[in-house]
C-alpha cells in the first residue's frame, strides 16, 4: 500500500511543477485585482493597508490571497511571493 501512495505523492509533484510552468503568467494572475493585491503584498502592504489603498474591504483581499494560495498551490505568503518572483509575475 505504500507504493500506492509514493507513486500518487510523484505524481502529484510532478502535475504540481507542469502545471506551475505551463502558461504560469496566463494561469496565475488571470483576474486584474489579484496582480494588483499580489504587486502590493510584495511590497510589504498589510492587508488593512491593501483595503485602504485600492477601497475593497478586508474580508476581499483576504479572499483574493487564499485564492492565490490555492491557484499557486503553495502554503504561505512568503512561498507565494517567491514562486511569483520567480515566474516574473512581480
Amino acid at each position: 500500500m505504500n507504493n500506492f501512495f509514493c507513486c500518487i505523492s510523484v505524481f502529484d509533484e510532478t502535475y504540481r511543477r507542469a502545471f506551475i510552468h505551463h502558461d504560469f503568467r496566463q494561469t496565475a494572475c488571470t483576474k486584474k485585482r489579484q496582480k494588483e493585491i499580489l504587486q502590493l503584498i510584495s511590497e510589504g502592504l498589510t492587508n488593512n493597508q491593501i483595503e485602504e489603498r485600492l477601497f475593497i474591504s478586508p474580508l476581499t483581499v483576504d479572499s483574493h490571497r487564499k485564492n492565490l494560495l490555492i491557484k499557486l498551490n503553495v502554503n504561505n505568503t512568503v512561498s507565494l511571493i517567491k514562486l511569483a518572483v520567480q515566474n516574473g509575475l512581480i
